[in-house]
């Protein structure tokens, strides 16, 4: 719904500029506020299934309603006069459903712009993505106003009755919103080669043999010249 009621607004916050006698600033604040009050409009009168459902919240212009009521809203938001917007006599703006539709005068209903289904769905999960994450902003912001809040009501008291017993200070921790993780010492690892392994030397000890010679025991022979 917010991606097509955005494509009408920006359709007709571009007449107000090409028509009218208004500034970039002036049509900008104009288109928010015709935002916020059309999404308001149709918050219970939108029906994908049935887009035919929900025509008839539209935005008309003619002889009968020289303005329309939510235009005139805007106008009245923005300080402006409906005639500094330069709106056709005759005009119908239709906000359906994956597609945004007009008709200026006596011309032919024309297309302003179409959607695809998946285009819708992100949107909307990307409009709900940022309601959770304002509203946890919002409650963090409750927390710590009354938080502080209680700390200086817990002072004021303290301070005006010096007789009564010393109160106990409650420190207030808030619950993070991220798991905590007990960090490990650091591992560092070295690259350098092992040192190399000392060589083991051996010595044997052989016994040294001695050589033994047997002597004859014979009687010597008397030498005899001849």
């Amino acid at each position: 719904m917010k991606q097509e009621i955005k494509a009408g607004v920006d359709f007709l916050k571009r007449m107000a500029v090409s028509r009218g006698d208004l500034d970039g600033a002036k049509a900008e604040l104009f288109a928010e506020n015709l935002q916020k009050l059309l999404c308001e409009k149709y918050k219970d009168h939108w029906y994908p299934d049935c887009p035919s459902k929900g025509q008839a919240f539209c935005i008309r212009i003619n002889r009968s309603i020289p303005c329309d009521d939510t235009i005139l809203q805007a106008c009245k938001a923005s300080n402006i006069m409906p005639t500094n917007l330069g709106f056709p006599s005759e005009m119908t703006l239709w906000i359906d459903p994956l597609e945004v539709s007009a008709s200026k005068e006596n011309n032919s209903p024309f297309k302003v712009a179409s959607f695809d289904k998946e285009e819708e769905e992100e949107s909307e999960e990307c409009v709900k993505h940022d309601l959770d994450v304002s509203s946890l902003d919002s409650l963090s912001q409750e927390t710590s106003d009354y938080h502080s809040a209680t700390s200086s009501d817990c002072g004021s008291a303290a301070s005006s009755d010096t007789e009564e017993e010393p109160n106990l200070q409650v420190i207030y921790h808030p619950t993070p919103v991220w798991p905590q993780y007990k960090k490990h010492a650091p591992v560092f690892l070295s690259t350098a080669p092992p040192p190399p392994t000392q060589q083991v030397v051996g010595y044997y000890v052989l016994p040294r043999t001695f050589s033994q010679f047997i002597i004859p025991q014979a009687p010597l022979q008397p030498w005899r010249a001849g």
